[in-house]
């Protein structure tokens, strides 16, 4: 592109033109009757040029044409488990100033999902998606397609798993529960429930939470972890046992030992120790039948049967058998 500047030999007032869409203004000393010519090579989409010392100035050159975009990207990470949060990057070349991207999952149809030059994405199915970035500025467009880009995996159902400390103390104790469920569990329902009396109770659907016990007695915890695959339990029987501390020796009586059909028997413990629980099994079979101090029993058959007596604290566990201990004629 070329063009001519002038200002006449008997002007005082320059005339000015314009390049490339801007005003060149410069104010300038001169002589009458001498002119100068400048050659002047435009490079830039805009140039000032001024006016010296003549009566004009011719100025050519060329303006290099806008490139259209040379398409590049990248995204993180490119695979995992869904839902899959994934960042996309551009860096495309030549001042792209507006972005489409899309996705297509296996040999399904494309799939605009945003506009913005460095988008995320959560992918939430499973399966291989390619994607697609089309890039634009004036001068045009360019796509470019990364086939099979991005791997998702289907969901795991959670292995529900768990700790806690401390697991034994006196009362009030307060007790620190740690999730170790795999397959990225979100959410968690925690209960618990005290040996030999009542139903489960939910105390937190945290994912690490901490618990007082205030009550003396063996609590089983169970723990369900929960994904959107679906869910696991794990319950830890007597696992926190809260009382005392001292050693605990089992020993009882009952009486009678012996007798006819029906036969109740009155039972009695005598342990050593501050007990904090009693577990009663009248007939050895297993089957704890009592947890009270002293219980009381009926045998309705004939035959000779043999007594267990399991006593704990939050320090230790004793158990007591007797063997053919009592005689039911």
């Amino acid at each position: 592109m070329a063009g001519l500047y002038h200002r006449g030999a008997e002007q005082r007032t320059p005339v000015y033109r314009r390049l490339c869409g801007r005003d060149l203004v410069r104010s300038a000393a001169w002589s009458r009757g001498i002119v100068f010519l400048v050659l002047v090579i435009v490079t830039m989409a805009s140039a000032a040029v001024p006016v010296e010392a003549g009566n004009s100035v011719t100025v050519s050159g060329e303006i290099s044409p806008q490139a259209v975009p040379v398409v590049a990207f990248v995204g993180a990470p490119t695979s995992g488990i869904a839902p899959l949060a994934v960042q996309f990057t551009d860096q495309s070349a030549n001042d792209p100033t507006s972005w489409k991207w899309e996705y297509k999952q296996g040999s399904g149809c494309w799939v605009r999902f945003s506009t913005a030059r460095n988008p995320s994405y959560v992918f939430t199915s499973a399966g291989t998606y390619s994607i697609r970035l089309t890039a634009t500025n004036g001068a045009g467009s360019n796509t470019l397609t990364k086939a099979c880009y991005i791997h998702v995996n289907a969901a795991l159902k959670p292995v529900a798993k768990f700790s806690a400390t401390p697991t034994h103390g006196y009362p009030p104790l307060t007790v620190f529960f740690t999730d170790k469920s795999k397959n990225s569990p979100t959410s968690w329902k925690w209960e618990y429930k005290r040996l030999g009396a009542g139903d489960w109770t939910t105390f937190s659907s945290a994912q690490n939470p901490a618990y007082t016990f205030t009550g003396v007695g063996y609590y089983s915890i169970r723990l369900t972890a929960t994904n959107e695959a679906g869910s696991d339990t794990e319950t830890r029987v007597g696992y926190i046992r809260v009382g005392h501390m001292g050693i605990v020796i089992a020993y009882f009586s009952g009486s009678p030992t012996s007798g006819n059909r029906p036969l109740t028997v009155q039972f009695k413990d005598q342990s050593y120790g501050n007990v904090d629980v009693r577990e009663w099994d009248f007939q050895n079979d297993g089957t704890y039948d009592s947890m009270l101090e002293n219980p009381s029993f009926t045998y309705p058959a004939k035959g000779k049967y043999s007594v267990k007596l399991r006593v704990s604290n939050a320090l230790m566990t004793s158990t007591q058998i007797r063997y053919n201990y009592i005689n039911v004629k």
